[in-house]
């Protein structure tokens, strides 16, 4: 929350017009005015309330796949956003898929690719979806317009504030590839998400 208050150079002004001015002024023809003792002083305030955007709780989740080489079962991840106005909501792949540090060598791989989707709920009970986006479009720079982030002006855009209710990312499967997964070894990704207010 920012606020600010237009009242010093209003203070400033008003007593210095008063220090200036005698107790008794003469106003011609032998008459003279007494000043009052006070004054009123009209001093305006100004205040703005600024966009909070961000999470109620930091999710931490971590999904664990048994085994890459089968299909991926999808799971949604809570998204306990809390956003007072418009807002952009970003995510990154650190790996563009969940990827091992073996090395490869030819007809092998070790990157196993996966989807990405959002799902964000407004307070006025408005959808907005994005994806899904392949991971490995999601690395900085990747093609996935519609989520990428985080950036004032990429990612999925909120009209609306949103309090959370709803919302979630989702993980879910996407094909293997022809090659062959290094096998005896981990493999891992991050998903970074980013909120925004909208400028």
């Amino acid at each position: 929350m920012r606020f600010s208050a237009i009242i010093l150079a209003g203070v400033v002004a008003s007593v210095c017009a008063l220090g200036g001015a005698a107790n008794a002024a003469n106003v011609g023809d032998g008459v003279t005015a007494i000043a009052p003792d006070s004054a009123v002083l009209n001093i305006p305030v100004t205040a703005s309330v600024g966009t909070t955007c961000g999470t109620t709780v930091l999710p931490n989740p971590t999904i664990t796949y048994p085994d890459l080489t089968a299909a991926l079962t999808s799971n949604q991840i809570t998204l306990p956003i809390k956003c007072s106005a418009a807002f952009r909501i970003g995510v990154v792949s650190s790996n563009g898929g969940m990827k091992s540090a073996s090395p490869v060598v030819t007809g092998y791989s070790n990157l196993r690719n996966y989807n990405v989707s959002l799902n964000i709920v407004d307070d006025a009970s408005a959808v907005h979806a994005a994806g899904p986006c392949l991971a490995s479009t999601m690395k900085t720079g990747g093609g996935c317009s519609s989520m990428l982030g985080p950036s004032d002006t990429s990612g999925l855009s909120v009209g609306a504030a949103s309090n959370g209710a709803g919302s979630y990312l989702q993980v879910s499967d996407a094909p293997v590839g022809t090659n062959i997964l290094v096998t005896a070894s981990d493999y891992t990704d991050t998903l970074t998400i980013t909120l925004s207010a909208t400028p």
